[in-house]
């Protein structure tokens, strides 16, 4: 995830850099503005690139569970099986076959 987003941030920077360089070279102030709804689209498109990035690593480790969520959750199991087979062992002994 980390190299996902470090290329989607070069690859913003660099543009951003040419749509300044656009920008500088502007001659005409309507020129500027369609500069500047270009800089603004890519930085939108950016966003949401992040975001994609993101939520898809976000869904892919919902989906696969935290390894040590399960181990916690199994430890857990375990000790309340261990628990009601000590109970119930206890329980037998005190029981008298007649």
């Amino acid at each position: 995830m980390k190299d996902q987003v470090e290329r989607a941030y070069t690859e913003h920077n660099i543009a951003s850099k040419h749509l300044e360089d656009e920008l500088k070279n502007a001659a005409t102030e309507a020129e500027a503005e369609a500069v500047q709804a270009k800089k603004a689209e890519q930085d939108e498109a950016f966003k949401i690139n992040i975001l994609s990035i993101v939520e898809g690593r976000w869904t892919q480790s919902c989906r696969t569970g935290h390894p040590r969520g399960d181990q916690e959750q199994q430890r857990r199991a375990n000790q309340t099986m261990d628990d009601a087979r000590s109970h119930l062992r206890g329980f037998a002994r005190t029981i008298r076959c007649s």
